[in-house]
């Protein structure tokens, strides 16, 4: 091949790149990232947006210090983000501000500028587990959650009994294993109040998001299931 055919052969290579990555659009970015298994801040601003860097140098920060976080840039004054304005809402919202979007693509939260600080971002960001627990009640299941640490007593006895309570649930639950030790889901572990537990311990939390029974592995299945499908008419949830 003569070297003027390669350097063409490159030339195409760089504009194919190059066009490719200039019509990826904002919602393909966020796709993409969730198909990696990444949680997704979103920062919206507009032409007017003052803080937009300060905002976005914070967001980035918190990114490169988080495990499974991806940064996108959105901006609504531009006519191609016009059905993202209006899908999370955007029209009226004061700019910038910074949207949360778990692992399997829900809204879980939103801060403005105002807000916005690093300790709340962090503190907002959904952990993997409580993003299975999330997705769970928005398709109106329950969650079996078993917390351990590896080598505690009764670990595999735990969560057997939890994986035959599931399966008896059918398509009504969702299983989470929980090890409350794993750094990377601090938040979660707080929110379900299982630091220091002395045994393996299983929580259930209906399909309204409400703590409805805690269990040790000498329980039956039939206590699991009857806790999965009580319907708590007041009182709070599991945090």
């Amino acid at each position: 091949m003569s070297v003027i055919a390669t350097i063409l052969l490159v030339v195409m290579f760089i504009n194919t790149a190059y066009t490719e990555m200039k019509t990826e659009s904002v919602k393909d970015r966020i796709v993409n990232a969730q198909a990696e298994g990444n949680s997704v801040l979103v920062v919206a601003y507009d032409s007017e947006s003052e803080k937009k860097k300060e905002v976005m140098n914070m967001v980035l920060a918190v990114a490169k210090e988080s495990k499974g976080v991806s940064v996108v840039g959105l901006d609504v004054s531009k006519n191609e983000n016009e059905d993202l304005v209006g899908e999370y809402s955007l029209k009226r919202v004061p700019m910038p501000v910074v949207l949360i979007i778990d692992k399997h693509g829900l809204l879980v939260g939103g801060l403005t500028s105002v807000q916005v600080n690093e300790k709340r971002l962090k503190t907002n960001l959904p952990t993997p587990c409580y993003s299975d627990l999330l997705k769970n009640i928005h398709d109106d299941k329950a969650t079996i959650v078993v917390a351990y640490t590896n080598g505690m007593e009764e670990k595999e006895k735990a969560i057997a009994l939890s994986k035959d309570a599931n399966e008896k649930l059918g398509h009504k639950s969702g299983l989470i294993e929980l090890d409350v030790n794993d750094e990377d889901e601090k938040n979660f572990v707080d929110i379900l109040r299982v630091n220091g537990i002395a045994k393996s311990t299983i929580l259930v939390i209906n399909s309204q998001g409400q703590l409805t029974g805690r269990f040790m592995s000498d329980s039956s299945i039939d206590e699991i299931r009857e806790a999965a499908l009580r319907v708590v008419r007041s009182g709070c949830g599991c945090g």
